[in-house]
């Protein structure tokens, strides 16, 4: 393919041709990656046969940007078909600039349909289909290079190498995607807009709140530290001894040397050959000393991960910190979030984001979906019972223990839970024992009780069989992952493979649901309301998190959206739970 670096002289020439194609592939090159702050250098743009790269903001020798604004929406307003690689990046730089560019098809999200088990880099996809080896940006650039005070001459090459091997691997997708799989792509792609806006709004922190989180934290933290170095001073006359509480090394040694904790209750670390002391190990060691250190530890991590983690990331006009919402970062399927992450924040920070003033919150969270999907697809006899409103794990215990689900206690339902997920994770009767505190026989009797009596067994069975046939397990709605250790005779890595295709199944699944429901909920809203008086802030886990005008009475809307998320799934009611408050933390059941 020819490569060609173009100037002010030749634009109009090659403006015409890029015009011409029926397909293109786009890519722009930035200043770096952090929304809302970095900004397009250079456009490439490849059509299978030539690969144009469009300097706007380097050093030297730019064609005007106005031209390429001028280029992006004749492109547009035409019939070609454009195709990215990860097209909400694309989208947002050039929605900031003015430009809401068309997006056709996008490859990262078509691999997440055929392979949600593969890294989306281009390069790594390129030497999985081609054999083709492509160097990087950090390989081609450096770690953190900004194009923009790079000369034209010195970045086309690999930004038109980015367009010629996108439409390659876009050629090479379009063969193996399925029929199955085309629908559930189809809402992958129309949800590409819909989370970019959302990524683009951010979400408000209360500084004040997180002040004081700080405070508390800092407090908490000094008192522990001085239970903690009183205790080891008293042990060895030492008024003056020192300890770092995030050495695992040092606190194995404490409690070695000081506390006759045995070796072989301590972890021996491979790297080093010393013996350490994680919180696992802590959590089973029942000396005072012990529980002070966890504590500590749990207060640096929140400190370092919420006041340390996203203070610098706060902008100060208006207090918002921006996440980027990840469609296809998790090999289930299932929507995740990064820098920062939100999906693990703990729910007693979770006060420090708040609505902006005259909104409330609102949150509609999909409840049991992963069991549910299970029962369904087995077509189990309990399903009857939770459509007419029975607790659904009340359900299960009354056929595990052989009871009426009205006679079932909290110990038992909470059993039933227990045996529920651990057959979605292919939990072994050992482990299962071990979480429930019971012998492994009467685990082992509880599973049996599960599978007859809820009628799995047969369905986990086939599924089994049909992922080592196979070699992939497959969603309901087609997306697939590969399994490469599902038949090895090792049983521990065959162990690992079986269980996480297993698990995909229903991870990926309730993934499907949600962005299904989650585009119905975003269209209801833009058709109904409009964006300026209801906003979905962040999907999180089987949840969205609305904003919501002052003036919209909740009682009111909350039914309205849960009944676009809420959906019939082979013959189970796929429900949500939903709540409102004016943090994310102390929010109030909606009946």
């Amino acid at each position: 393919m020819e490569y060609i670096l173009v100037n002010s002289k030749n634009f109009k020439f090659c403006a015409e041709e890029i015009l011409q194609s029926t397909r293109i592939s786009l890519d722009f090159e930035t200043s770096g990656l952090v929304q809302r702050q970095d900004y397009i250098v250079g456009c490439s743009i490849g059509n299978g046969i030539k690969a144009w790269y469009i300097p706007v903001r380097h050093l030297c020798n730019n064609v005007q940007v106005y031209n390429l604004y001028l280029l992006l929406n004749q492109i547009n307003r035409s019939d070609i078909k454009i195709v990215f690689h990860n097209g909400k990046f694309d989208w947002k730089l050039a929605y900031l600039e003015g430009i809401d560019l068309r997006i056709n098809d996008d490859t990262i999200l078509m691999i997440s349909q055929i392979d949600g088990g593969l890294k989306t880099e281009l390069e790594s996809l390129i030497y999985h289909y081609f054999k083709i080896k492509k160097k990087n940006f950090i390989q081609t650039f450096g770690k953190d290079a900004n194009l923009a005070y790079k000369a034209p001459e010195d970045v086309y090459n690999y930004a038109c190498g980015d367009a010629e091997y996108t439409l390659k691997l876009y050629a090479k997708l379009q063969s193996l995607m399925t029929l199955k799989m085309n629908g559930k792509y189809k809402v992958e792609m129309d949800l590409i807009k819909p989370i970019a806006k959302i990524e683009l709004q951010g979400l408000k922190v209360d500084k004040k709140e997180l002040d004081k989180l700080k405070k508390k934290n800092e407090k908490e933290m000094g008192e522990l530290y001085s239970r903690v170095i009183h205790e080891i001073s008293s042990k060895i006359s030492d008024e003056n001894v020192e300890i770092n509480l995030n050495s695992p090394e040092q606190i194995a040694t404490i409690l070695n040397s000081l506390y006759k904790v045995p070796l072989k209750s301590l972890k021996l670390s491979e790297k080093t050959g010393k013996y350490t002391a994680d919180n696992k190990i802590l959590q089973r060691i029942s000396i005072p000393i012990c529980s002070d250190i966890i504590g500590w530890k749990s207060k640096s991590k929140e400190t370092g991960m919420y006041v340390n983690g996203w203070t610098p990331k706060i902008i100060p006009c208006n207090s918002k910190i921006y996440t980027s919402i990840r469609q296809t970062q998790a090999a289930t399927g299932r929507m995740a979030s990064s820098e920062p992450n939100m999906q693990q924040v703990k729910k007693s920070v979770r006060n420090i984001i708040v609505p902006m003033d005259g909104f409330y919150f609102l949150s509609a969270d999909y409840s049991q979906i992963e069991a549910k999907i299970l029962l369904a697809l087995a077509k189990s006899p309990a399903v009857k019972m939770i459509n007419d409103g029975m607790d659904l794990h009340k359900v299960v215990g009354s056929l595990i223990f052989g009871k009426r689900p009205e006679d079932v206690t909290e110990k038992e339902r909470a059993a039933s839970k227990t045996v529920t997920y651990g057959t979605i994770y292919m939990q072994s009767a050992w482990a299962l024992a071990k979480q429930l505190n019971i012998s492994e026989i009467e685990a082992k009797e509880l599973q049996d009780n599960f599978y007859d009596f809820t009628q799995t067994r047969e369905y986990i069975s086939n599924a089994m069989e049909e992922i080592r046939l196979n070699g992939y397990s497959e969603t309901y709605g087609g997306k697939r992952r590969f399994f490469p250790n599902i038949n090895l005779v090792n049983k521990y890595l065959r162990g690992a493979a079986e269980r996480s295709a297993f698990n995909t199944i229903f991870q990926g699944t309730a993934g499907e649901i949600f962005k299904k429901g989650f585009l119905n909920t975003y269209n209801y809203i833009n058709a109904n309301w409009g964006m300026d008086s209801i906003k979905i802030l962040l999907p999180i886990h089987d949840e969205l998190l609305f904003e919501i005008a002052n003036e919209i009475d909740v009682n009111s809307i909350a039914p309205q959206l849960q009944n676009q998320m809420e959906t019939e799934f082979e013959g189970m009611f796929i429900t949500t739970e939903a709540k409102w408050g004016y943090n994310w933390r102390d929010m109030e059941e909606i009946k």
